[in-house]
């Protein structure tokens, strides 16, 4: 069974981004230094990771603490290919949610390249409207808490 486990240990992040860097659309070392964006999410944002038998299937990254606009935002969210029938996205998803509305955050945001549709429809299914453009290829998406 799946466990998700809050953990903003910088290597950890690191390793796991290094292994799915390629899942990204576009893949993220093409966006940023692994390792640079792992420090800052270590130390910036609130990691969680979806963990099996000592093995990450899964990790999000949830910036939690503009309490002046009170917006949250949702770095990523990304499953190792062989765990994605497993349906880990909207625990994780969920646990970013409850975390950015337990630090009295009223709204989440993200941005998804435009030509990952399947990202586009589960922030979709869960309550994500399209709120315009973000970038050359980006969608903004927002969501209440």
């Amino acid at each position: 069974m799946n466990r998700i486990i809050h953990d903003n240990d910088a290597e950890r992040v690191e390793a796991f981004l290094r292994m799915a860097d390629q899942e990204f659309t576009p893949p993220l070392s093409q966006r940023v230094d692994l390792l640079e964006y792992s420090v800052k999410l270590a130390a910036c944002a609130e990691n969680f990771f979806a963990v099996c038998d000592a093995v990450d299937k899964a990790h999000a990254a949830v910036y939690a603490n503009d309490m002046n606009t009170e917006l949250a935002f949702l770095s990523s969210i990304c499953i190792l290919p062989a765990f994605r029938s497993e349906k880990i996205s909207k625990p994780l998803l969920d646990a970013c949610c409850r975390l950015a509305s337990e630090r009295g955050l009223r709204r989440i945001s993200l941005e998804v390249d435009r030509g990952n549709q399947r990202a586009i429809a589960f922030y979709t299914r869960n309550s994500f409207k399209d709120c315009g453009d973000a970038g050359a290829s980006g969608i903004l998406m927002t969501r209440q808490l």
